[in-house]
């Protein structure tokens, strides 16, 4: 089955090149309701950043001045029916202004902002907030699995 959905994060980790390895990818896997392995066959993943810009407080720093994070995910989602922004700072930085779990057009494609899975961002410790995320997103999933 090819992918439908391209989900987009801000850059590696430390100790990878590649996006959503470690942590982050492990939640975003359990989000999904799939195997850590097995995600990475069934969805494209991205980063806006090639390479870890260090760290920045209790997250990592991200600095997206100067590139066309736009254009490169409208380039990269070509072959996908839908996309997931990771986090607020990749929304920004595509110059998207919507809200965690709102779905809505980007460049001809339905997309969504699902709250950054690194578990840094306080939105995940409320229950049912995580629980709203998790149905949404396998809706969505679900959806772009299904369009024509």
């Amino acid at each position: 089955m090819r992918p439908t959905v391209l989900f987009v994060g801000q850059a590696p980790g430390r100790r990878s090149l590649f996006p959503f390895m470690g942590k982050s990818g492990h939640a975003l896997a359990r989000l999904l309701g799939v195997q850590y392995a097995d995600m990475f066959d069934r969805f494209g993943l991205m980063n806006i950043v090639e390479e870890w810009q260090g760290k920045q407080g209790k997250g990592d720093r991200f600095d997206v001045r100067g590139l066309a994070c736009r254009e490169s995910v409208t380039e990269n989602a070509a072959a996908f029916r839908g996309i997931v922004l990771c986090g607020k700072r990749v929304a920004k930085a595509c110059q998207i202004d919507a809200e965690y779990l709102d779905v809505f057009d980007f460049d001809g494609k339905k997309a969504m902002i699902l709250p950054h899975p690194s578990g840094v961002n306080r939105w995940w410790n409320d229950a049912d907030d995580a629980r709203r995320a998790r149905k949404r997103l396998r809706t969505f999933v679900s959806r772009m699995g299904k369009a024509a």
